[in-house]
């Protein structure tokens, strides 16, 4: 069992019927990464929905997560990809997608805790938070939040780590802010991304502290190719540290298309770990976490 538990959603052209502003949204948010690693957005615009499914098949993914975006009330309207979009993702494939549509707190409080409940209408299983974006996840007057999640028996994922995207702000992207949420709902599950790169020790030991925390690794590979091989994130020690300490919280995620599922596939398979754990970590860990059973 293989889950991709952060693949991004919104630019497959068939996605919904809003293409050009999902291209100038995709565009203005990714213009540093398209500048810094040669990242070409407009070529990602031919993927369909069932192409994705197909890549899924040729590399032996099972589930991917479909994670959403909302930046509109900090950068500027159309910034959305819409929660019934990824929730038509899923019914497309309810066998292969789990929908985690993002929410965005600067929107009002009572408005985000409508959109929670419409996204659990919609059949979606968890929500995206980027308090990247300006808002403090820690303050207790976003607690409403995480207990209306905890009460419709959902997850939430937080990015945290590394951010170049324009207008966020690096402060509001430590791990340690998990710490704090997970010390206040310690039956909410959680996944904090990336490793929490560069802050990784941080990322780690909040998982390893906090039982209903978990932390995927997606777009985390010890090397990659950017013109030459260079040194990249995490290494071969933070892998074998992971496997001591903490095996049952890791989970695979690729950030595709802004990283690559196969790439990350190969990372984990190429490590000198136990297999035991490398199945741990690209799908037991994920059943446990959704609560799917073995």
């Amino acid at each position: 069992m293989i889950i991709d538990c952060h693949l991004h959603v919104g630019y497959e052209k068939d996605f919904d019927d809003h293409q050009e502003t999902r291209k100038l949204f995709w565009k203005r948010l990714y213009v540093e990464f398209e500048k810094r690693y040669n990242f070409n957005t407009d070529a990602l615009f031919d993927q369909t929905v069932d192409g994705q499914v197909a890549i899924m098949n040729e590399l032996g993914i099972d589930r991917s997560f479909l994670i959403g975006c909302d930046a509109e009330t900090t950068v500027g309207a159309g910034f959305e990809i819409s929660m019934e979009g990824i929730s038509n993702m899923v019914k497309r494939y309810p066998d292969r997608f789990i929908g985690v549509p993002c929410i965005d707190p600067l929107r009002g409080l009572w408005k985000s805790l409508d959109n929670i409940q419409r996204a659990k209408d919609l059949g979606n299983a968890g929500v995206k938070f980027f308090p990247c974006w300006g808002w403090d996840p820690t303050d207790m007057k976003y607690d409403p939040l995480y207990r209306k999640l905890y009460d419709l028996s959902m997850f939430f994922v937080m990015h945290v780590g590394s951010q170049i995207a324009p207008r966020t702000r690096l402060k509001y992207t430590s791990p340690l802010m998990i710490d704090e949420i997970a010390y206040r709902f310690p039956e909410l599950r959680i996944i904090e991304t990336h490793l929490g790169w560069p802050w990784i020790g941080d990322a780690l030991i909040v998982a390893r502290k906090n039982e209903n925390v978990y932390c995927d690794f997606s777009g985390l590979v010890p090397r990659i190719h950017i013109g030459e091989q260079l040194d990249h994130t995490a290494n071969v020690g933070t892998y074998r540290m992971a496997e001591r300490q903490l095996p049952e919280k890791l989970l695979y995620g690729s950030d595709a298309p802004h990283g690559s599922q196969k790439d990350i596939l190969n990372m984990v398979n190429d490590l000198p770990i136990m297999e035991k754990t490398k199945k741990m970590w690209l799908g037991e860990n994920a059943l446990k976490f959704l609560d799917l059973g073995y």
